[in-house]
């Protein structure tokens, strides 16, 4: 039975009790009993419960006033439990009993001054009985399973050291390692006599070298370096009987002090050989950190570290990788578990790795029972979620309500109801409600204006027959109810008529909101070329005014122009028409003189090529190979170069780019053809001689072409350049072979007959062709005639 369990029935106990001796009748005849039960209370709630009787006045009690009042058994004015006056204002406790935790190894607790006392601990190993009713014993003031290795000594052990370690006086199976020296003897003689203290064995005390012994076969030996040996043995001769003699009495050499040679199993160490030669296992570090064992395996020590079984530490002992498995938990551990009132507790894995009882929570706010007392949120100022009443503000009975903190919120005041009062404090009665009881208020009448009424007792607005019709009013309707709207003004409000407008059109006027005609309103203005709206202004609201002559203006980015259209029927503008000529004319000035969007329309921007005119070819018309190369387009030949001897041994055409240059520093601008980079054309003959190259002045072209030649090829170049001007202006541009010729030439020193090519102006030469092998054989070109392109 739990602390709080019996708490509770020692407080029904004692209320049993309050109850018997408050229903004794009182001193007389009974009649004040009498009177007390006819006024609806019998007089023991108020003295009981703390709460109002109703009848005699008296006042209920307050817990936590730090006053004892009637119903209360003590009251220390504050919220701690355990203190001696709970909460409640109940006392802590009234017994012994009442403080009891049923753990006997924490000692007996006792109740003084209706507080709980805790009790003194049982000294560690006295018996006990675990919760589980299994047999136990005492550790820290838990009552904890028997078990070897749980540092008690419980029940059928020696003793329990809390370790594996064998030979410190206590073994792994907690028995003594020794109870006497008998338990220690190793029966050799020359080691001394090994002895039991604290039971743990210690070593004895050898006698003295040469002290007389008998040896394993019976025989008559003196002692030396604690071995029983023959008596000859150590005089360096190997007498029978002997294995060897070295005549020392080292143990660790070939030659033990007995001479017997050393051997695996002899009990010493060969030094150099053996690795150890004892039956008593070392101890060595696991994998897992913990304190393991190795034993000597025919003088070697093994290779791996034998883990110890599991104890109850908290650790891995045995490197399974789990710590204390085998037992219920792990040491130190602790787990969530559910408490006998259902909250969510705490349990630690104790000394001997069994789980300890289950611990309450702290209470908390929540409107549960959480530390098991039997009371749901103890120690706040009330249990969260319940609610009790209380009065309004406004005098009405409202409702509190617990909050999430245990504490009482705001009064909540009830619901409004038809009453002529404000029941939920908001300042207005019968909110919610069509209408506050009794009040007038509107309602609708019997022609369905609003009129005046009573507000009915479900706080409803009156029937039509109930609510009296309002005076009649300018608003299109029948408020009074005579069947007639707006009868008593000039006319209805909201009606129209037709009427003429100040400048002769139908016009319209309305019944105003004072029920009197409006002025008379002009119609709205359409497209029909006349003035509808009387503000003086034609087709006003239209782009124009039909069929009228309109003036416009185009703007372009460098200049504005004025022309004129005719407003259409649908008065809608037309195309902008700009007279043309005079300032309106363009002059190539990088200006839309004309306002038609395009800026220096019919001025040069480039030229145009037509197709070529072929000269004959002069020279051997039959040597070599034929090549034609022409100048790719907007190009034309303005050099040649190769190689020369007494022939033309090679030649190539260079092109330059015909381009159109305005010169905008005048106004208006003047153009000339300028020549710029062009293509060099493929290289015919193959003689390597002297290199030459022929080149037209600076924005020339060739536009003529002479050669020397011979059935023997040809053995002379000579090109006739001259430049293209551009002459006129808008309209009369054209394009003029410049005046002055230059000549270029490149001169064989083979003679030959001259012949030539001179296309009429303003042509240009564009193509070289002929025969050629190993020089050229024969030559001639090709002309275009280039023509001008305008924007």
């Amino acid at each position: 039975m739990t602390f709080g369990e019996r708490r509770s029935i020692s407080r029904l106990a004692w209320f049993t009790a309050a109850l018997a001796l408050l229903a004794l009748p009182a001193c007389g005849t009974g009649s004040d009993d009498g009177a007390e039960d006819d006024g609806g209370g019998d007089g023991l709630d108020a003295e009981v419960d703390g709460e109002l009787d109703g009848d005699d006045g008296e006042t209920a009690a307050e817990c936590g006033n730090g006053e004892v009042e009637t119903g209360e058994e003590c009251d220390d004015g504050n919220t701690v439990s355990g203190d001696g006056c709970e909460n409640d204002c109940r006392y802590s406790c009234v017994d012994d009993l009442d403080c009891s935790d049923g753990n006997t190894c924490n000692g007996s607790e006792t109740c003084i001054d209706h507080a709980c006392e805790d009790g003194s601990p049982l000294d560690d190993g006295e018996p006990c009985t675990t919760d589980a009713g299994a047999d136990g014993t005492c550790v820290a003031g838990n009552c904890v399973t028997a078990a070897c290795g749980n540092s008690v000594v419980d029940d059928g052990e020696d003793c329990d050291d809390g370790n594996t370690t064998t030979g410190d006086g206590c073994e792994p199976d907690c028995t003594w390692t020794c109870d006497d020296d008998e338990d220690c003897d190793d029966g050799a003689f020359c080691n001394g006599a090994e002895t039991c203290a604290d039971h743990v064995c210690a070593d004895g005390t050898p006698p003295d070298e040469g002290a007389d012994c008998t040896t394993d076969a019976g025989e008559a030996g003196v002692c030396r370096a604690e071995l029983c040996a023959p008596i000859a043995c150590g005089n360096g001769v190997v007498d029978p009987g002997e294995d060897c003699d070295d005549g020392n009495d080292d143990n660790t050499d070939d030659c033990l002090a007995d001479c017997r040679a050393a051997s695996c199993g002899d009990g010493f160490e060969h030094a150099g050989v053996e690795e150890c030669d004892t039956a008593v296992p070392r101890s060595c570090t696991t994998d897992c950190d913990s304190t393991g064992s190795q034993a000597c395996t025919d003088c070697a020590w093994e290779t791996t570290c034998a883990a110890p079984d599991e104890v109850c530490n908290g650790a891995d002992d045995d490197c399974d990788t789990t710590p204390d498995n085998g037992f219920a938990c792990v040491l130190g551990a602790s787990q969530g578990c559910s408490t006998g009132c259902g909250s969510t507790g705490t349990q630690a894995c104790g000394a001997a790795c069994d789980w300890d009882a289950c611990v309450p929570p702290d209470e908390a706010c929540n409107g549960a029972d959480d530390d098991c007392d039997t009371v749901a949120d103890n120690g706040f100022e009330c249990a969260a979620g319940t609610t009790r009443g209380c009065t309004t503000s406004c005098d009405t009975a409202g409702t509190q309500t617990c909050d999430a903190g245990c504490a009482w919120g705001e009064c909540v005041a009830p619901a409004e109801s038809c009453n002529g009062r404000d029941d939920d404090c908001d300042t207005v009665a019968d909110n919610g409600f069509d209408c506050v009881l009794g009040s007038l208020t509107a309602c609708t009448t019997s022609c369905g204006s609003t009129g005046l009424g009573a507000c009915t007792l479900a706080c409803t607005a009156p029937g039509a027959t109930d609510c009296l019709p309002p005076a009649e009013s300018c608003n299109a309707e029948d408020d009074d109810c005579d069947t007639v709207a707006d009868n008593g003004f000039d006319c209805v409000f909201g009606t129209s008529q037709g009427c003429t407008a100040s400048c002769g059109t139908l016009g319209t006027q309305d019944c105003g909101t004072t029920c009197e005609w409006d002025a008379c309103q002009p119609p709205a203005e359409t497209c029909n070329g006349s003035d509808d709206d009387c503000d003086g202004v034609c087709d006003n609201g239209f782009t124009c005014c039909a069929g009228q002559a309109t003036s416009c203006r185009v703007t372009v980015p460098t200049k504005t122009c004025t022309g004129s259209y005719t407003c259409t029927a649908t008065c809608g503008a037309t195309t902008c028409v700009i007279p043309s000529g005079g300032s309106y004319a363009e002059i190539c000035n990088g200006i839309d003189d004309d306002c038609d969007g395009t800026v220096d329309e019919g001025c040069p921007v480039g030229l145009a090529f037509g197709p070529s005119a072929l000269s004959p070819l002069w020279g051997n018309l039959t040597g070599g190979s034929v090549f034609d190369d022409t100048c790719p387009s907007g190009q034309a030949l303005i050099g040649l170069e190769g190689r020369y001897g007494g022939n033309i041994d090679r030649v190539r055409g260079i092109c330059g780019t015909l381009q159109v240059t305005p010169n905008t520093s005048t106004v208006p601008y003047t153009y000339r053809v300028t020549v710029g980079a062009g293509t060099t054309l493929p290289l015919h003959g193959s003689n390597y001689t002297t290199a030459y190259s022929i080149r037209c002045p600076a924005n020339t072209m060739a536009v003529g072409f002479e050669t020397r030649a011979s059935a023997g090829g040809v053995t002379a170049l000579r090109l006739r350049c001259a430049s293209l001007n551009i002459t006129g202006g808008p309209g009369t541009f054209a394009l003029a072979r410049g005046t002055s010729v230059s000549t270029v030439e490149v001169l064989g020193t083979n003679t030959g007959t001259w012949y030539g090519y001179a296309p009429a102006s303003p042509a240009v030469l564009h193509r070289l062709r002929g025969r050629a092998g190993a020089w050229i054989d024969a030559i001639g070109v090709g002309s275009t005639i280039p023509s001008l392109l305008l924007r």
